[in-house]
């Protein structure tokens, strides 16, 4: 695979101090569930922290029934930032819908193992599926670590290494194996995210 032609953008400034801060706020108050992996089949991938949001389909969260099924069923400041999102050229150009929306956290240990994105393990997987990360930190340095790592297809080397600097995000095709680093061990806060599992939607093409 020639990452090349996959896409991988990266945006910031796209939120102003307040929203970054309302951001901070709703991601520290949610309800934090310690087990989930990143990729079930890599013995590197070990557990973090995390709290579903939204789904539209029960591939790989449990109890997925509780949640809401829709973005626009979700809190308004979740809405807020899929708007902002939604409105950059390429998101809007693909017609990208949402099907899943997760928040994260790592503390120093708990490594991500390389994977793809459910629903996009196979190289020429239809439907085209994309993954949106957004930086929730209030603060971060880059000597703190904790960077995204986008692979080859191989996963033998290093295409893009992603500083998750507060409010910046991160797109990219899900086809890319990728692996989220957890924060430098002289750091006490979680690495903390919220990730959008999306999908181009065809019933408006």
């Amino acid at each position: 695979m020639n990452n090349n032609k996959y896409i991988i953008e990266v945006y910031d400034n796209l939120f102003n101090h307040d929203m970054l801060e309302s951001l901070s706020d709703y991601a520290e108050n949610l309800t934090w569930n310690f087990g989930d992996r990143y990729t079930d089949d890599d013995p590197f991938s070990l557990q973090f922290w995390g709290c579903p949001i939204m789904t539209n389909n029960d591939l790989f969260i449990e109890n997925s029934d509780s949640l809401p099924t829709s973005i626009i069923e979700c809190d308004n400041i979740v809405q807020d930032v899929w708007s902002k999102i939604k409105s950059q050229k390429t998101v809007n150009d693909l017609n990208l819908s949402v099907n899943t929306i997760i928040v994260n956290g790592q503390s120093y240990g708990q490594e991500g193992g390389i994977h793809k994105d459910h629903g996009s393990e196979n190289e020429n997987s239809s439907g085209g599926r994309f993954t949106v990360v957004l930086y929730l930190n209030r603060k971060w340095h880059p000597t703190w670590q904790g960077e995204t790592m986008l692979y080859n297809n191989s996963g033998t080397d290093i295409v893009k290494a992603v500083v998750p600097n507060p409010g910046r995000v991160l797109l990219f095709d899900a086809r890319i194996p990728h692996q989220a680093r957890p924060p430098h061990r002289s750091i006490d806060d979680l690495r903390m995210t919220m990730a959008f599992h999306l999908s181009i939607d065809l019933s408006n093409s």
